[in-house]
């Protein structure tokens, strides 16, 4: 007799759905599983026929041949257990055939029946949304999660024994609704914190806003650190849905779980980062850095000392906000929707064109560092901002008297832009910095004298057709936040200053 169930497989971030069929062969006693499964599943012949034992059914003494469909597709991980499981006692007729063919089983089975936690848990319960089945029937440690969902009911069992009781008789598993998912809203570090630095602080805030990408270049010990890790605090939490997104991507790249978070991510790779690990892949492709990203803020400290090649890989999810990876066993395509904050020293020492420090470095060492980072590269970035150390007398007057705590001003400028912005395009997903090139008319409308600005600027070939176009953009943000509904002088004024390269901040 064969037996099916249904599990699941996660190929990028969502999960594809697995067919399990179980057939017991009168021949000699052995158990095969087919189907690809990776070296994890294979070893889940062990944890089953243990796991059936121990929770007192019996292991057919004949021949098992377990299939996963469909076939093509590479299976990985243990959270296939309680499918084979039950699959494998429904074939034996021990559990009826057609038993658990509404519902969707995960869990990894202990030697003893339990069963254990899951990483693929809320793209296993979209799967189930998606199909509108029954049921799923997971380890009581993902129940909360999945049912954030708010798909089929969640039947969270503490073993395997629980599993097919309730697909046997019926009823009722452990309550779900007791359990409330894990939200977190923690903003982070203050901008209390920061000393001065009121220009950085203000391309963040423009950053924040209009969702740009900015450079802090400056010596050692400037602030610049300090001040991409307190963006996050001036960002609109992640509504559900997005919370639930960045939640699904963290699952795929086998992170350790952290439910829900309303609070965006904050990434900061170091430096040594390979290209697979900074924009995903792998022979089973996971996410990289890019798409973990996703929806907060990917934050490169120390740009130049970077691959190359990992930071050229960036320019596509730039551009795209996806990314998307070509394997021999097919595609991957990842979300990458992320806020680029870099930081960089503007040479090897660190001190080239600032007051009081003495540059040690030779022109050519200079050029050499500075063309680590290829123009196209820069051109994507719209904020350029040189971050100078803060003048003695300065510093030690701000540290006798109370720093004046900029965060909830700034959260409340970086909401009413996005506000105008959400009312302006209908939408909360598009930003002014992803406007398409043929709506500029229609969003970006400047004053006469503004346009002459961003024509003398474009005839002095100061910006590139790129650089224009997210001038543009980012002078519609800086209106946005002087709730202005025209772009005037003043606004693409100040979004020119900011296309200026890193060299011209040093030495201005």
């Amino acid at each position: 007799m064969t037996a099916l169930t249904r599990s699941c497989a996660v190929v990028g971030v969502d999960a594809v759905e697995v067919l399990v069929e179980a057939q017991v062969i009168q021949a000699l006693r052995r158990f095969s599983i087919v189907g690809l499964p990776d070296s994890a599943l294979r070893e889940s012949k062990d944890r089953v026929r243990c796991a059936i034992e121990n929770s007192g059914f019996n292991f057919p003494n004949r021949e098992v041949v377990v299939s996963l469909a469909p076939a093509s597709l590479p299976k990985q991980g243990t959270h296939l257990d309680l499918a084979i499981a039950v699959s494998i006692l429904a074939a034996d007729g021990q559990l009826s055939e057609d038993a658990a063919v509404g519902h969707l089983l995960l869990g990894e089975l202990g030697l003893n029946g339990s069963l254990q936690p899951t990483r693929t848990t809320l793209a296993a319960a979209a799967l189930a949304k998606r199909l509108a089945l029954k049921g799923i029937i997971l380890p009581r440690k993902n129940a909360a999660l999945a049912s954030a969902l708010n798909g089929p009911p969640v039947l969270p069992a503490e073993c395997l024994a629980d599993a097919v009781r309730f697909l046997k008789h019926g009823g009722s598993l452990p309550d779900v609704e007791a359990v409330i998912p894990i939200e977190l809203n923690s903003a982070g570090p203050s901008f209390r914190d920061v000393y001065g630095q009121y220009g950085a602080k203000r391309v963040l805030e423009i950053s924040a806003a209009g969702g740009h990408n900015a450079l802090l270049s400056g010596p050692p010990g400037s602030g610049k650190s300090m001040l991409a890790e307190r963006l996050p605090s001036i960002l609109p939490p992640l509504s559900k849905d997005r919370a639930v997104e960045a939640a699904l991507i963290r699952e795929a790249s086998n992170l350790k779980p952290i439910g829900l978070c309303s609070s965006p991510p904050f990434r900061a790779p170091h430096h040594s980062t390979s290209t697979a690990g900074l924009i995903g892949g792998g022979k089973y492709p996971t996410p990289g850095e890019v798409s973990l990203a996703h929806r907060g803020v990917l934050f490169l400290d120390e740009l130049p000392e970077f691959r190359r090649d990992a930071l050229e890989a960036l320019r596509t999810p730039l551009e795209r906000s996806v990314v998307s990876i070509c394997r021999a066993g097919g595609r991957t395509t990842f979300p990458a929707d992320f806020l680029l904050i870099a930081a960089m020293n503007p040479c090897p020492c660190g001190y080239h064109g600032t007051k009081g420090r003495r540059c040690t470095c030779l022109p050519t060492d200079i050029a050499r560092y500075a063309a680590k980072i290829s123009g196209p590269l820069l051109d994507r970035i719209d904020l350029h901002i040189w971050v100078p150390p803060l003048p003695p007398d300065t510093l030690t007057k701000l540290t006798r008297e109370k720093t004046k705590d900029d965060t909830a001003a700034m959260r409340t400028r970086v909401q009413n832009a996005r506000r105008r912005q959400r009312s302006r395009f209908g939408s909360d997903a598009l930003l002014n910095c992803s406007v398409p090139s043929d709506k500029l008319g229609e969003h970006c409308g400047t004053s006469d004298s503004a346009m002459k600005l961003i024509k003398s600027a474009l005839e002095s070939t100061m910006i590139s057709a790129r650089g224009f176009t997210r001038a543009l953009k980012v002078a519609r943000t800086i209106a946005d936040i002087d709730d202005s509904d025209q772009i005037d002088p003043q606004h693409v004024q100040e979004a020119l200053s900011y296309r200026l390269p890193p060299s011209v901040g040093v030495t201005a």
